[in-house]
């Protein structure tokens, strides 16, 4: 669908903008935390009114979940590196 290619495009592009606030802290977060993050962003898309800021914080939620998928990877490949 060409929308869902738009928001993907929309959080690759928050993504880059906030490259210097992500930067690799998310590497040094807790998986929950990076969870406790996408779901605070959650919320407050949820609250507010202001459809702008509602996107802006449903894209940095998406990003949090990224993230923290990229955790679970990272720790799936490193349980798998001992099966070895």
């Amino acid at each position: 669908m060409k929308i869902l290619r738009i928001v993907d495009s929309l959080v690759r592009e928050v993504k880059k903008n906030r490259n210097r606030t992500y930067q690799d802290q998310w590497m040094w977060m807790s998986f929950d935390s990076l969870l406790y993050a996408a779901a605070y962003k959650i919320e407050r898309a949820r609250l507010t009114k202001d459809l702008n800021k509602k996107l802006d914080d449903l894209l940095d939620a998406i990003n949090y979940l990224r993230f923290a998928a990229a955790r679970v990877l990272m720790e799936k490949k490193r349980d798998l590196s001992f099966v070895r």
